[in-house]
């Protein structure tokens, strides 16, 4: 009796570590560390690239009249302009840091080109969205401000020309209502490289008894130009900008 006791004990001990020998599943192989990485980076990198510019003229304007805000948007590798795309422009008070609103939504026209029109309240800065797509990235342009003064509304104009590498702009100054020149205002001429956004003081000038002004840049440059005349207005009249329409070049 005591040597089948025994026997039994061992069967059972043998069952016992049979059962406990469970065959495991193989888990499912692990992605790569480097197919992970070009995953991501095909997503990071398949959406085509855009860039998205934005003016807003006159820089300086009367309360109450009309400021243009215009800009466009391309391909940044190749400048194909982008057609049909949803544009929101939105604005803040200028030189405050307030949340962005959007005040309209255009689209772009088949060169990639947007405007509005709206009438101006106070000084403001704009800025233009585009959400982009499942092929186009995203873009925010640049930000663009233009100054609101008070008074009776003025017009100005100007032009350049350009002779051996200087410029000369001329223009007017005189009051919208009436076509009335002004007289011995001044009138700060400023510069900007083609294709940049930063203007800067190539100096000033007070108009004649004819309400017109002349400034020659001395600067001799390659660079072409656009120049930019100003008037900042008093306390009976608006202040009032224009650019020139060609460039020194």
């Amino acid at each position: 009796m005591p040597t089948i006791r025994t026997s039994a004990l061992a069967v059972a001990a043998t069952a016992a570590l049979t059962l406990t020998v469970i065959p495991l599943v193989p888990a499912s192989p692990a992605v790569p560390a480097a197919t992970a990485a070009t995953a991501v980076t095909m997503s990071t990198t398949a959406k085509a690239d855009t860039t998205m510019r934005l003016d807003a003229t006159p820089d300086t304007l009367g309360k109450g009249e009309k400021t243009r805000v215009q800009g466009d948007l391309f391909r940044t590798s190749t400048y194909a302009p982008m057609a049909g795309r949803k544009i929101r422009l939105q604005s803040r008070r200028a030189w405050t840091t307030r949340p962005w609103q959007t005040y309209a939504t255009v689209t772009t026209d088949k060169y990639g080109r947007f405007h509005h029109y709206r009438l101006a309240d106070r000084s403001r800065q704009y800025r233009a969205l585009y959400s982009g797509s499942t092929v186009y990235q995203a873009a925010t342009s640049n930000a663009a401000i233009t100054k609101v003064t008070l008074g009776a509304p003025t017009r100005i104009s100007a032009w350049v020309e350009s002779t051996a590498g200087k410029a000369t702009v001329r223009g007017s100054l005189r009051r919208s209502s009436d076509g009335k020149v002004l007289a011995n205002q001044w009138v700060r001429i400023d510069r900007r490289k083609s294709g940049t956004l930063s203007w800067t003081k190539a100096g000033s000038r007070t108009t004649r008894s004819n309400g017109y002004y002349s400034f020659t840049d001395t600067k001799r440059t390659a660079d072409c130009f656009i120049y930019r005349a100003t008037y900042n207005g008093n306390s009976r009249f608006a202040g009032k900008s224009a650019r020139t329409i060609y460039k020194t070049c």
